[in-house]
């Protein structure tokens, strides 16, 4: 007789599974998809007091994970360096340098010879 294949079981909607997917920057459509519940029925338990705290929680750790990456990145990349001077810092970027050569022609069009 064959054996039926095992039916996979959607994780616990628990406080601390709840954290660890919203640190990944999940949306509540795509955390619900991965507890295997309806976007709805999610929603509805995270208004649970315990699973908000614990989505709210998630979210702010992952974005600490996510500058922790980019401060490292910025040691050995400049471009990561500028970026995070501009938004943390609130440096602006440094002046362009004029443009050399012939400067650009500018025809502006009234329609006035034209009759119009």
């Amino acid at each position: 007789m064959p054996v039926p294949p095992k039916k996979e079981v959607p994780p616990p909607i628990d406080a601390d599974s709840v954290a660890g997917i919203a640190a990944f920057g999940c949306t509540r459509k795509e955390a619900a998809a991965w507890f295997g519940v309806p976007p709805e029925e999610f929603r509805e338990r995270l208004a649970e007091p315990a699973l908000k705290e614990a989505w709210a929680r998630g979210k702010a750790r992952g974005r600490v994970l996510l500058r922790q990456t980019q401060f490292r990145l910025a040691e050995n990349s400049p471009p990561m360096a500028q970026h995070l001077g501009r938004t943390i810092l609130g440096q602006d970027a440094p002046p362009r340098a004029p443009a050399r050569g012939k400067p650009a022609r500018v025809v502006i069009d009234t329609g006035i010879d034209r009759g119009e």
